[in-house]
């Protein structure tokens, strides 16, 4: 679904334009990791001389191990992210750490535009990953908390379109400029995103109300809700009385492990993004030039569930007719009749994951936990996404060399496979559902001990 159709549904829905702009300008910071993660695919192909023994421009051709190290350190630096930007959001607001946390984003693009060894760009790409460890878990935090019960998850969804887009961008791009300008190119949506969201974005609600800044809630409401003063007070209430409730517990790893439903939150979440690393993402999408060189060649509507269910399975599928290619291709069968395979499992993958892996376990994460835990437990989840990231994209080139690229490719997709199990078993249908609904539905309420 493409950025414009569903900003034309929003406005079929309710009509608050200034709400969807608001979620756009703060999904440009998200855009910029898609372009970071996106970047390495034409980035390493220059850099190891394989495309052009004459054109690198580091001190040699990056090896085998220095290609694993490049993309792992990106997810290995978003381990750390969490940690800060969870702390940094409860004391000092979503807003102000959202613009924060662009900058080592773009400090890291500027190092890798002058780099000129290993070292560097081994720095770049780790200061460039705590940036985005934060803005993958503040950002979804971000727009369900100024969103509405109603529409939280369609709104959502654009988090996943602009990550895609920063995908497209690096894809475009990359190619056909060096390394130099490419990166400084790279750094052009994270200006964007620092102008337009520092003018026009108010602060989250659930952080203005936790924090009782009562005359500026009723501002951001006013410039968010389509509603009378009338309705805007009475959310005002709402808003209050569900801060007031869940501040009788004090939150943090306590009350996290403490509650039934609160642990069973938790690993819901933390199993959604092992489940999103197991389909291999980091390993497709950056090492995406390397694959094309081996082979030659709707969330409200339809629910959570059925989107990420929808999303493993068309995953395991495309992984597995990779896989079988490979497999054809390296036994030396003849495969002319079957050229047109690799890019359409290519294809049916990113589209299978963009569906269903890219940005729904994340809105799900961001809806199951009331805000007195909502930092601490995202910062979990997000660390295991980030470290199930690192691992895959720093072994899958080890894997390539020791097992073959086909086999890997059945592996990931055996993965997804069970995945689907998993989730068609476990996974609570989170739509349209407030954070007490959610919280019921998982097993017990939180003002009475297990």
């Amino acid at each position: 679904m493409s950025t414009l159709m569903i900003i034309t549904k929003m406005e079929q829905t309710s009509g608050n334009f200034s709400l969807y702009l608001s979620v756009v300008f703060a999904n440009l910071l998200a855009m910029s990791c898609g372009v970071a993660y996106g970047c390495t695919s034409p980035v390493l192909s220059k850099m190891n001389g394989r495309l052009n023994p004459n054109g690198i421009h580091l001190e040699h051709p990056v090896t085998s191990s220095e290609e694993s190290w490049i993309v792992g350190l990106l997810p290995l630096g978003s381990t750390f992210g969490p940690i800060f930007a969870g702390m940094a959001a409860d004391k000092f607001g979503r807003r102000k750490t959202l613009m924060c946390i662009a900058c080592p984003i773009l400090v890291g693009f500027l190092i890798l535009a002058f780099a000129k060894s290993v070292l560097l760009i081994y720095i770049a790409r780790l200061i460039m990953g705590v940036g985005i460890g934060s803005v993958y878990m503040i950002v979804p935090m971000y727009v369900v908390e100024i969103s509405e019960d109603h529409n939280h998850g369609m709104l959502s969804c654009l988090t996943g379109v602009f990550i895609t887009l920063g995908f497209l961008y690096s894809y475009s791009i990359g190619p056909y400029l060096s390394v130099q300008n490419f990166s400084l190119v790279c750094a052009i949506p994270l200006l964007v995103f620092l102008l337009a969201f520092s003018i026009w974005n108010p602060e989250s609600l659930h952080y203005l109300a936790t924090s009782d800044n009562q005359k500026q809630l009723k501002i951001s409401l006013l410039k968010l809700r389509n509603e009378s003063v009338e309705n805007i007070e009475k959310e005002m209430l709402q808003l209050n009385k569900m801060v007031h409730e869940f501040s009788q517990n004090k939150g943090g790893l306590s009350e996290l492990f403490s509650s039934k439903s609160l642990r069973k939150a938790l690993f819901i979440s933390i199993i959604l993004f092992i489940v999103q690393q197991m389909s291999a993402v980091t390993a497709v999408l950056s090492y995406a030039q390397s694959i094309f060189d081996a082979t030659g060649a709707l969330t409200d509507k339809l629910g959570r569930k059925i989107l990420i269910l929808t999303g493993t399975c068309g995953c395991s599928g495309s992984l597995l007719l990779l896989g079988l290619y490979l497999f054809l291709l390296n036994s030396h069968y003849d495969v002319d009749s079957l050229s047109w395979l690799p890019v359409f499992s290519l294809i049916t993958y990113i589209i299978s994951f963009n569906l269903g892996l890219l940005s729904v376990p994340w809105t799900i994460t961001a809806e199951l936990f009331p805000p007195n835990v909502k930092s601490v437990a995202m910062t979990i989840a997000s660390d295991v996404c980030y470290i199930g990231a690192f691992l895959t994209g720093f072994c899958f080139p080890y894997l390539k060399l020791y097992l073959g690229m086909a086999l890997s490719f059945r592996i990931f997709a055996a993965m997804c496979m069970f995945a689907s199990v998993f989730i068609f078993f476990i996974l609570p249908e989170t739509k349209g559902k407030s954070v007490q609904e959610i919280q019921n539905v998982l097993g017990g309420d939180l003002w009475f001990s297990d």
